[in-house]
């Protein structure tokens, strides 16, 4: 534990100097590489000692209790009830927002707080047997309140171990799962298990690699242990010098983080369970669905964030709250981890987010669009297009970076935050002073670098500390672009040579390590020859058809139209799929299609252009099977067709024609875009000022074509009533 400091007159905690592992101990001496010593991170308030009494156990023995129940319960299968409404649900909410408002209010609890709200789901929701009803789980609750208010963890304990020993995993009905999971709002989810009906699922840690292959007896666990790198010692060159004394912001920045925010954001977070089994369902209806308590509930997660946010806190403190699960899924070949950390920990970094965007944006600059800015991966698309087009490129590079959240350099990372957005500086020292546990088939790894998956910040922290190696890559000849890790440059040859060479000599300082055999230069076809000679011996893949490029295509017309063609063959696949759920379960069909699909295929509307012809495949399986399934009606006429496309408050089903509208999708793209990638073109490094709003805006483009389908409609049935009655 470290002591305290004395803190300056403007409240700001004092950064005392220390020697990295590889400096010597002399003041200003560097090591063979001329690093010299850098500042270690700002001291903390230890949290308070465990003076309380739990029931009849004093502190410390239940502080031991506790910290025991918890290594253990975070292995479990996931298997709670829902917290059930009436007098039960509204207790268990009540001891939830008392233990996060002990953690606020740095009471005699402070020490244990988050880790008991974090162990509490597990032992007192667990789900009794498959059949159990909402009457079983009511009682059972209550008596378990009883218990867990008494301090009697012991029986709580073995009542888990034993229901963990009984649970069977139940064999998987895709129609069934599908529906259920649309019914829960997990969307994404739904979609998952209807595109991917063949997946093993998550890989053992004894798994080997490619089993297939016995030169390689590389296991799962090793590959991960490789992708979470140990702690690296920082270069001083790397760390940004602000031009002005950097001032952290005044705690009333943080006051807009209150109930109000926090239970909208609950309300708009989806995904799974952390280590304490709550997921985003759960916790949506803790925040909302018991009045008073939910009410009280949500204050007290608002007290928790502002408190990350104005101060520096024990990590002992808040290791629970920040700790995640892991999960290893096979890329074949290859391991893809997958950290899923504590839902509450994601209402509160997304709240923060919304509180301080405009600071993280600004601190990211217009080159980095990752940080929140809308429509950020289109703009960087159709910035590039533009570059690719240009005459005078000869050239676009596609670089893509080894591992790269895990490996950031979190030394560099959080000084360089610091000093360019102070705002957002002391949530993340707070959650990333040390390692981050990770838990993964009753081991449990550690997260020594870079960011953890799971955390909803970590986009923001990567988007910051990146953006002082964006600045020494400027380079007149060449105009760049990043969208997190994945950096995008084009223009001549010879200066995309040296911008490539710059960034394999400084990414790593900052733990940015471009991976040559991943990136893809696209040239001109003109100049291939020339491209492979002056990119020999880099180990860069050249091509001059074209690549993927942010979910979009870059390239000849050929390459677009061939991505593009494979694109729709896989959404038509999905939709027939969903025509045979449809069948059974029309409604979470439908839901799947309008609340998920459809942005699959938006998204590449918005920007690739002149690709209407190419969606004619997939209009003909939702015309043909997909509506038939869910209507019973076997034909559509167009005007059938167009009524269906209309949005649900004007009689229709909201079920557009993706072939008529990837025009209208692109043009409104480039409208909303178009200022930041004009900023992209500039290549300007921050943001002009805002410009007032003009209050006679025109109307969005799809606003105007549902008025226009409106319009044909009706002339249309006027038309036809007029025929029948003989009318001329």
């Amino acid at each position: 534990m470290e002591e305290n400091l004395p803190r300056r007159q403007d409240g700001t905690e004092p950064l005392p100097p220390t020697i990295s592992d590889n400096e010597t101990s002399t003041p200003n001496a560097g090591d063979s590489n001329g690093a010299s010593a850098i500042e270690d991170l700002p001291r903390f308030q230890p949290t308070s000692a465990p003076n309380f009494l739990w029931g009849g156990k004093n502190g410390e023995t239940f502080s031991h209790s506790l910290n025991q129940c918890y290594s253990e319960i975070v292995h479990w299968r996931h298997n709670l009830f829902k917290v059930p409404s009436g007098r039960a649900g509204k207790m268990f909410t009540c001891e939830m927002t008392r233990l996060f408002r002990a953690y606020a209010d740095t009471s005699a609890l402070e020490s244990i707080a988050l880790r008991a709200a974090m162990v509490m789901p597990a032992l007192l929701l667990q789900k009794p047997h498959s059949k159990s009803k909402a009457k079983d789980h009511t009682i059972l609750l209550e008596r378990r309140l009883q218990q867990w208010t008494s301090g009697d963890l012991d029986d709580l304990m073995n009542e888990g171990r034993t229901i963990q020993h009984q649970a069977t995993r139940a064999h998987r009905n895709q129609n069934k799962d599908s529906k259920q999971l649309m019914m829960e709002g997990r969307v994404r989810a739904a979609l998952r298990l209807i595109a991917n009906d063949d997946s093993n699922g998550p890989l053992c840690l004894d798994s080997l690699i490619e089993p297939n292959n016995p030169s390689n007896p590389e296991t799962v666990r090793e590959v991960l242990k490789k992708k979470h790198p140990p702690k690296q010692p920082g270069k001083p060159s790397a760390i940004t010098t602000p031009g002005t004394p950097t001032t952290q912001p005044h705690p009333i920045l943080f006051n807009r983080i209150d109930g109000d925010l926090i239970r909208n954001t609950a309300l708009k977070t989806d995904g799974a369970a952390g280590p304490s089994g709550l997921d985003a369902t759960a916790w949506k209806r803790l925040c909302n669905s018991f009045k008073s308590a939910s009410t009280d509930l949500c204050d007290a997660v608002a007290a928790t964030a502002r408190r990350m946010c104005t101060c520096y806190v024990d990590p002992d403190g808040i290791s629970a709250l920040v700790a995640c699960r892991l999960i290893a899924l096979d890329k074949n070949p290859g391991v893809r981890p997958i950290g899923i950390g504590e839902t509450v920990r994601r209402i509160i970094g997304r709240a923060i987010a919304t509180t301080i965007s405009e600071d993280i944006q600004a601190a990211a600059g217009p080159l980095q669009v990752c940080a929140g800015h809308l429509s950020g991966c289109e703009a960087a698309v159709h910035a590039m297009r533009q570059v690719f087009e240009h005459p005078e490129t000869e050239a676009v590079i596609l670089v893509d970076a080894s591992n790269a959240f895990n490996a950031l350099n979190l030394q560099v990372a959080l000084r360089n935050i610091n000093n360019l957005c102070p705002a957002l500086s002391k949530v993340l020292t707070n959650t990333y002073r040390e390692d981050i546990k990770l838990f993964i088939d009753g081991e449990t790894l550690f997260s020594q670098e870079g960011t953890t998956q799971g955390d909803p910040l970590a986009m923001a922290m990567y988007a910051v500390a990146i953006s002082p190696l964006i600045r020494r890559l400027e380079d007149e000849g060449v105009k760049q672009v990043w969208f997190a890790d994945d950096a995008t440059a084009g223009g001549e040859l010879s200066h995309l040579r040296t911008w490539w060479d710059r960034i394999v000599d400084l990414g790593p300082e900052y733990g940015y390590h471009p991976n040559a055999f991943k990136t893809w230069l696209i040239v001109k076809e003109s100049k291939l020859e020339e491209a492979s000679a002056i990119f020999r011996e880099t180990g860069v893949n050249i091509t001059a058809e074209g690549k993927r490029h942010l979910g979009a295509a870059l390239g000849t017309p050929v390459f677009v139209e061939s991505y593009v063609q494979q694109k729709v063959a896989g959404w038509a696949r999905e939709v027939e799929r969903l025509s045979s759920i449809a069948a059974t379960q029309p409604q979470a069909a439908y839901a799947a299609l309008t609340h998920g699909l459809i942005s699959k295929w938006t998204y590449l509307s918005r920007t690739v252009p002149n690709i209407e012809d190419l969606f004619k495949p997939l209009e003909d399986v939702i015309r043909n099977l997909f509506l038939p399934a869910i209507t019973g009606q076997n034909a559509f006429s167009d005007d059938d067709r167009d009524l269906m496309a209309l949005p649900a408050r004007l009689g229709g089903l909201g079920i557009i024609d993706p072939s008529h509208q990837t025009t209208t999708h692109y043009k409104s793209s480039e409208k909303i875009t178009a200022p930041l990638a004009s900023l992209i073109l500039l290549q300007s490094q921050h943001y002009p000022p805002r410009p007032k709003r003009n209050r006679q805006e025109p109307r969005p483009l799809h606003a105007t074509n549902v008025d226009n389908r409106k319009r044909r409609l009706q002339k249309n049935s006027k038309r036809e009533c007029l025929t029948e009655s003989g009318e001329p």
